[in-house]
């Protein structure tokens, strides 16, 4: 009975912290949690407690998740004339804007970060390099709503299984 508590409650943490860790990217990538939960039912209750099928489409929101989170600043910077000093800058900005100041931080680190390694090391115009630096923070935005999405689907997965 204890145990049982106990895993529902680590299993609706774990959820949750698939959301927040998608919204606020640190360490862990939020769907890693969402994947974290169904094993634990899975290992817990038997494959028959989700089932193969919300099993299948919560591992394939993984990939597309890790698909997006590598590509969505290094896209957008791409998208606005970027180089591949564009597409490093966004990507070690972004890391560096972690710590600074949470997912405002993360945008804000993307822009400067593609921004400055074009100016220094493309030799980009600075009105360029801004725009680039935009495109990299519109392409980080738009990669986070789409994971946010991920993780939605891949939740509704997991609900719909344990509901049936």
């Amino acid at each position: 009975m204890i145990v049982n508590i106990l895993l529902i409650c680590i299993i609706v943490i774990l959820l949750t912290a698939a959301f927040l860790f998608t919204i606020l990217p640190l360490v862990v990538p939020g769907i890693i949690f969402t994947i974290a939960a169904a094993l634990i039912l899975v290992f817990w209750k038997g494959m028959a407690a989700l089932g193969i099928w919300n099993l299948a489409v919560i591992l394939l929101m993984g990939v597309l998740y890790f698909s997006f989170d590598w590509l969505g600043g290094a896209l957008g910077a791409k998208k606005f004339g970027g180089s591949k000093y564009g597409v490093w800058g966004a990507i070690i900005g972004g890391i560096l804007g972690i710590p600074l100041g949470g997912l405002p931080g993360v945008i804000l680190g993307t822009v400067i970060g593609a921004a400055v390694f074009e100016l220094l090391f493309n030799k980009e115009k600075f009105g360029q390099s801004l725009k680039i630096g935009f495109g990299a923070g519109l392409g980080f935005v738009l990669g986070t709503f789409g994971k946010v999405i991920l993780v939605i689907i891949a939740t509704i997965s997991f609900v719909s299984g344990v509901w049936k």
